[in-house]
């Protein structure tokens, strides 16, 4: 699955692009970095880099968005890591490879991703959601 992304509650900070693949064991999305941003100005000036905390907005979208399609609503509950390891420059197109897991007995959703741009690994970054409006009751591991 190749599809356009939309994100209604995160305007004006879309952090992904389109959903690459979307299924019970994790999810792919994929973001274009452009220069023309108006983040890039001050960050950093003759030398700009995607902020951080965007990579960890491209991992939460995407975790929102396989929350929507497999168990419903889900929360953000806690930053467990994340590690920038390269920075991301304009013309960079970085994917959020994301693998999931539905924690037993109401322990929510568990997210870890790795977020690249080519071959290169830029960040890693754990979060941990809550499950509001449950679509499905059961646990799975993958």
């Amino acid at each position: 699955m190749s599809a356009p992304f939309s994100c209604d509650y995160a305007a004006p900070l879309i952090a992904l692009d389109r959903v690459l693949r979307c299924d019970p064991s994790g999810i792919v999305t994929q973001k274009e970095v452009v220069a023309d941003e108006p983040f890039f100005a001050g960050h950093f000036p003759g030398y700009p880099i995607y902020p951080g905390v965007f990579l960890m907005e491209a991992v939460h979208q995407a975790a929102t968005y396989y929350g929507r399609v497999f168990l419903g609503r889900v929360t953000l509950r806690e930053v467990r890591s994340a590690r920038f390891l390269v920075p991301v420059f304009p013309g960079d197109v970085l994917e959020a490879d994301c693998r999931t897991e539905v924690l037993p007995a109401g322990g929510g959703l568990k997210v870890e991703a790795r977020c690249r741009c080519g071959t290169r690994t830029v960040a890693e970054v754990k979060l941990l959601y809550r499950v509001e409006d449950a679509v499905a009751s059961q646990s799975r591991t993958d």
